[in-house]
Order: structure tokens, then C-alpha cells, then sequence
């Protein structure tokens, strides 16, 4: 199965890729919520939320964060992505943090991140989520 994504990737244009990756991460978050929660999401509606990004206007960067708990090392992983109104990634990044164990605290430390970053890069119309 691996190999059917690198050739996807290989050929595909950077809009295809983009929405490989939005459909792969959609999935994961269900999957999480199932684990974690113990609920479900009809398939349908998880294809539903993947379809219903819109790409800011131009002029507007769009800024993506996530954040995963790793408890084990007592530290937690972020990741930044900032698109253009084309969709195409303008800037990207990961970090680990030491010493954030909990899920909310690491998400609105990856979201201060990215506020700080976008700031400091230059981009300074912007929405996040």
C-alpha cells in the first residue's frame, strides 16, 4: 500500500498532494475521537469536511496547526503550515517542546507558535485554525 502514496505523489500536481494529505490527516482525527472517545463518524461526513475547505482570498495566508503528546519523553511535537490563496505551502516547520503533557495546552502552544512565526515571516493577513 505504501508505495501506490509515493507514486501518487510523484505524478500528482501540488493540489492532489495537498488533498492526499487533508484526507489522510481528516481520517486520523476520526480515528482519534473513535480511540479516544469512544464515538464514530459516519464516513460520509468525515469525506464531507475534507471537501468543504475553502482557500483564503488573495492576499491571506492560511495557517495550519497541529500538536501530539508524547508522554513517554514528557514533551510534545508541533507543526506550522502557511498556504497562499493558491494553496501552495509558503512556509512549514515542526518543534518539540519538553515539559507540555496535555492535549489543550499543546494545542494553544502550537497555535501561539504559529501566531509567532507567521508575525516574525512576514505574514501578517492571515486566518488559522
Amino acid at each position: 500500500m505504501k508505495q501506490w502514496i509515493f507514486d501518487f505523489v510523484n505524478r500528482s500536481l501540488n493540489i492532489q498532494n495537498t488533498v492526499l494529505a487533508v484526507t489522510f490527516w481528516h481520517i486520523w482525527q476520526a480515528r482519534n475521537d473513535v480511540k479516544k472517545n469512544n464515538t464514530s463518524e459516519h464516513p460520509c461526513r468525515v469525506a464531507q469536511t475534507i471537501v468543504a475547505w475553502v482557500p483564503p482570498p488573495a492576499g491571506t495566508f492560511f495557517i495550519s496547526t497541529d500538536a501530539a503528546i508524547f508522554q513517554s519523553s514528557r514533551q510534545m511535537g508541533l507543526g506550522v503550515v502557511i498556504r497562499d490563496h493558491n494553496e501552495t505551502c509558503v512556509f512549514a516547520c515542526n518543534e518539540l517542546v519538553p515539559g507540555i503533557t496535555t492535549p489543550e495546552v499543546a494545542e494553544a502552544v502550537a497555535i501561539r507558535r504559529a501566531l509567532s512565526l507567521a508575525w516574525e515571516e512576514g505574514f501578517h493577513n492571515f486566518g488559522i485554525a
